[in-house]
């Protein structure tokens, strides 16, 4: 709970009604007022809140910290009123299983608190004047000025003043917060791109970071979405940010689409690209499209000012494994860094109005001997979807991707018999050592060999597939029920979702 006081705080009592015996550690705040700010001497504070306003933000912020940390309580109390020197201002308590989390959190209430709470506080001087003073995130802003941020950038003939207004009011999606999204992100925000909107739903994994740059090691395991927007934010507190936590589907991708100018497609699946490249299509949005594979990346950019999109060179979504993933055939870190950085710089270009640009082109880029084509987009005169006589006049007719999919949440599995079912991981060897499954017998069969086995699917089971993400097996399931084993399902997020079902049913059998 939060809590606005005008009489002395009890932190006996408060630290009294968070500890419990399931609690392993308790960390705490305490802000006190001392005698100086700024070069000056300072006699005593006063502090003052706008109530509905500060109940409405504590929520949000408490709401961030139940996601972001394992914790048993936590509690936060600010003085209102008068307090003289050595007062304590504002206390912040946390308990939790472990340390770790407990010296985080406290820290992250804090931060957040001071940054986000409509809270004002008058300072009194010796010398007998006084000053309010804003404590919000707008009193960081006033640390730096807009003007200056931006002058070097501005210095360019082809920005200027004209260019970084436009930028202030561009509305940038960037779809995809990995390798290529991570230098996405950060070069729009530092170029000042009003809204960057991010769409991520994954959490970040130990695999990713030697080719993510917004994250750190200390981020493991926390959703990619909200460590981006604490990133970008912190790189360029003028921006504002929408994060979108969902899966593209058929069903919301327009929605999310539609308010945004320019979409950056930093994904790495062909279903969402071709998904992608239909509703910008549909929507009249320009689309910054990039790809990678191991020391090579290629940007293309689709504008609704010119003919040509993905489907002139592909009329059908190629079948999911075709192309080896960044698991399977690796992936040099800085390869994405590189492309998203390119992606970056394009959209830029497109939104300052440059005279260049890679509109209606394909630049690919060999890293290894450092070669570069640029090509021009081909477009079909028989495109499915372009063209003047198009079979694709909606969403739903591009067979992209569609609910009715084979695919299982990992609460759904206890409709099944378990002994009656399978569990099959396809991930590849290095990944099966890095993180297995203990509780459950699992059949192996990784996904490259899978064409010189002879894996025999049994007519009477039930075969649960999965991988690391839930990607590759929904993939490999559609093929196998192309060839008629349809017994099969794919798991929806994968390794992560299987540990889910084993903690949960470990929980209920005790």
């Amino acid at each position: 709970m939060f809590s606005l006081t005008n009489t002395p705080i009890d932190t006996k009592l408060l630290k009294s009604e968070l500890i419990s015996d399931k609690a392993g550690a308790f960390a705490s705040f305490e802000g006190l007022v001392r005698n100086h700010n700024d070069g000056k001497s300072v006699a005593s504070l006063e502090y003052e809140a706008h109530l509905p306003l500060c109940a409405n933000e504590i929520k949000n912020i408490y709401k961030e910290v139940e996601d972001k940390f394992n914790l048993l309580g936590f509690n936060c109390v600010h003085r209102i009123g008068h307090l003289p020197i050595g007062d304590m201002a504002v206390w912040v308590g946390v308990v939790a299983a472990h340390r770790d989390d407990a010296f985080k959190a406290c820290r992250y209430i804090i931060d957040e608190v001071k940054k986000r709470l409509p809270i004002w506080k008058k300072e009194h001087y010796t010398s007998g004047a006084s000053e309010w003073i804003n404590c919000t995130d707008e009193a960081q802003k006033k640390l730096i000025k807009e003007s200056d941020y931006y002058v070097r950038q501005m210095n360019l003939k082809e920005i200027g003043l004209a260019g970084q207004e436009q930028l202030k009011q561009a509305r940038v999606l960037v779809v995809g917060a990995g390798g290529l999204g991570s230098s996405v992100l950060l070069g729009l925000a530092g170029a000042g791109v009003g809204t960057i909107g991010i769409c991520e739903f994954d959490k970040l994994d130990a695999t990713n970071l030697h080719r993510q740059s917004l994250y750190s090691s200390d981020d493991i395991g926390k959703p990619k979405i909200d460590l981006a927007e604490n990133r970008i934010k912190a790189l360029n507190p003028f921006i504002n940010v929408v994060k979108h936590g969902v899966a593209l589907s058929v069903d919301n991708t327009e929605d999310i689409i539609r308010d945004y100018d320019y979409v950056c497609d930093c994904t790495d699946n062909f279903k969402t690209k071709f998904l992608l490249n239909d509703v910008c299509f549909f929507l009249n949005k320009t689309l910054i499209q990039a790809s990678i594979y191991q020391y090579e990346g290629q940007l293309t950019v689709f504008s609704p000012d010119m003919p040509g999109c993905v489907r002139c060179l592909w009329p059908e979504v190629p079948e999911p494994g075709c192309v080896g993933t960044c698991i399977e055939a690796g992936v040099l870190g800085v390869v994405p860094s590189v492309l998203g950085s390119l992606q970056a710089t394009e959209t830029i270009k497109l939104i300052c109005n440059f005279a260049e640009t890679a509109v209606g082109k394909t630049v690919i880029l060999n890293l290894l001997n450092y070669s570069v084509r640029i090509i021009p987009n081909a477009v079909n005169t028989k495109c499915p979807l372009c063209s003047n006589n198009p079979s694709i006049n909606s969403l739903s007719g591009g067979n992209t991707m569609s609910d009715d999919e084979p695919t299982i949440d990992q609460s759904e599995l206890k409709q099944f018999d378990l002994d009656q079912c399978v569990f099959l991981d396809i991930r590849e060897e290095p990944e099966v050592q890095a993180d297995s499954v203990t509780q459950l017998p699992i059949e192996y069969l990784p996904l490259s060999k899978f064409q010189e086995s002879e894996f025999d699917f049994e007519k009477d089971k039930q075969y649960i597939i999965f991988c690391a993400k839930g990607v590759r097996s929904l993939g490999f399931v559609e093929h196998l029920h192309e060839q008629g084993i349809t017994n099969t399902l794919s798991l929806n997020d994968g390794i992560d979702a299987l540990h889910q079902f084993c903690r949960t049913n470990e929980t209920e059998n005790v």
